[in-house]
């Protein structure tokens, strides 16, 4: 005989409050702000000023940064403040604008989550991302490091056949 103080089938209050506090995508009431941002970075990227990367696992995000995510551009329009989530874990609540005009308050390992399930999100660099990437030389460069270049003597078919 089944116990009627037992409840069953039913979600505890810690779980429903967690599901409400689920981001989800709204529309962006302050979208006008941020259309010309998103135009803007659409024109450099055509230009070749700004270049996507392909997002690295659990990679930082920041306040400002840009990135790709299931074909969207989306833009970390704020950042909360950082707490300590029931895993132990850093955390923190974001707003995020996306350039089809909605926005949401995921938290960042949920953005970060998200970024590594799509398999072709990309972080939109800044322009000019640094001088690694620039082809002029600055007169304040100096030498750091050296890059060795070796030429395999391997018999393996394959590594022969790529040898130059």
């Amino acid at each position: 005989m089944d116990d009627v103080t037992k409840l069953v089938h039913v979600r505890p209050c810690e779980e429903i409050k967690a599901a409400e506090e689920i981001a989800q995508r709204n529309p962006c009431r302050d979208f006008a702000a941020f259309q010309p941002v998103f135009e803007k970075i659409q024109r450099e990227l055509a230009s070749g000023e700004r270049h996507t990367l392909p997002y690295r696992d659990n990679a930082e995000a920041k306040q400002g940064n840009l990135f790709i995510l299931d074909g969207q551009k989306v833009i970390v329009a704020e950042m909360g403040e950082p707490f300590v989530s029931d895993y132990g874990r850093p955390d923190r609540r974001l707003r995020v604008v996306y350039d089809n005009g909605t926005e949401s308050d995921l938290l960042l390992r949920s953005l970060q989550r998200a970024l590594n399930k799509d398999k072709a999100s990309r972080r939109i660099t800044e322009p000019g991302l640094s001088p690694l990437f620039s082809e002029a030389e600055e007169a304040d460069d100096l030498p750091t490091g050296y890059i060795y270049v070796l030429r395999s003597k391997a018999e393996d078919a394959f590594i022969a056949q790529n040898r130059r």
